[in-house]
């Protein structure tokens, strides 16, 4: 188990310490990474008491900075994809990293998953937490504005491991925060793909993408399509319908208009009973299951799926989507929970 690695954690020291945080409400262990304000297990029971991890990790701190899967990982500025690496604000064009062929994913080099973070335990309500800090500077990446940006970990008695971005800037710039976590509900120990997994998504329409993974600006209906979670399934059930994988940006459906936290998922694993309950306030969701895990030393294809809570991709380059620009003045406020569970 990952856990009983803490020493390894404890002894990167290319850039630095690397740290371990853990926090544990009597049935779940969450363990958190200073590097890249990380989730780097995730552990609760099955339905027969049999513990396992349900998160997707690295057992060395320097494979976190060369591997390009971002396993719980804590990414940005800009997290997916910004088409030709660069976006115009205000009248200015800013040029990012060109790390995804001629498009930047994750903002290239200085990615907030590869720096070291301070991080420090807290209390809220009777739960124990971890708040992590970062600052970057103006123009780090291409990436205008100084930013101040913190991330809290919450685990609550149900199960509920809060996640809230809170970030500040001292001039006007995009801003895409999430969290890449790639789940398995049936443990990492398993040997069990996600594929046979079933997931319901609260999303009647996702974004079309080109050949490269860009939004063409089309928002189109997931009825009838392999793309239609509306209806809890088995994540492999169309997956050759779609190619490789599922790898696309869904639109999270808004069903009240005073409802910040909508509840946009559910996951889960028949077999062991273990459950993934995600809600957010953000506007878009991107179902990534793994597809090209096999370049990595760690995990075949299709043994984990992420759902990362975000603003869309390229949004920057397209203005009838959702804004994602930070003025100053104001605050970035993105709030994820995954709520862990088992039933027999």
């Amino acid at each position: 188990m990952i856990s009983d690695k803490k020493k390894f954690y404890s002894e990167f020291s290319k850039n630095g310490v690397v740290k371990l945080f853990e926090l544990n409400n009597g049935s779940i262990r969450v363990g958190l990474l200073n590097l890249g304000a990380s989730i780097c297990y995730v552990e609760l029971p099955d339905k027969h008491g049999k513990v396992d991890n349900v998160v997707l990790n690295f057992d060395k701190a320097e494979d976190m900075l060369e591997s390009t899967a971002f396993f719980g990982m804590t990414v940005g500025r800009f997290a997916n994809r910004i088409a030709n690496a660069e976006f115009v604000l205000n009248g200015k064009t800013y040029k990012l990293d060109k790390n995804d062929g001629n498009n930047c994913l994750h903002s290239g080099t200085k990615t907030f998953g590869k720096v070291l973070w301070k991080g420090e335990y807290f209390e809220i309500d009777g739960n124990k937490g971890v708040k992590f800090s970062h600052f970057s500077p103006d123009m780090e990446g291409g990436f205008p504005g100084n930013l101040k940006i913190e991330v809290f970990y919450i685990l609550k008695a149900n199960g509920s491991l809060i996640i809230n971005y809170q970030a500040r800037t001292d001039k006007e710039c995009p801003l895409n925060i999430v969290n890449h976590s790639y789940f398995n509900l049936a443990g990492i120990s398993s040997g069990k793909n996600i594929l046979d997994q079933k997931l319901f998504l609260d999303c009647n329409k996702y974004l079309e993408v080109n050949d490269t993974l860009i939004p063409t600006g089309k928002i189109l209906d997931v009825d009838n399509t392999g793309f239609d979670f509306q209806q809890m399934k088995p994540i492999g059930q169309d997956l050759k319908a779609v190619g490789k994988g599922y790898d696309n940006c869904f639109v999270i459906k808004k069903r009240k208009k005073d409802s910040k936290l909508e509840v946009f998922a559910l996951a889960v694993d028949e077999e062991s009973g273990r459950y993934l309950k995600a809600m957010t306030n953000m506007p878009g969701v991107q179902f990534y299951t793994g597809n090209f895990l096999d370049n990595e030393p760690y995990y075949p294809n299709h043994y984990g799926f992420c759902l990362e809570t975000q603003y869309f991709p390229d949004s920057p380059n397209q203005s009838e989507f959702p804004s994602c620009i930070l003025k100053p003045g104001s605050v970035y406020d993105h709030t994820t929970i995954y709520q862990f569970g088992c039933v027999n």
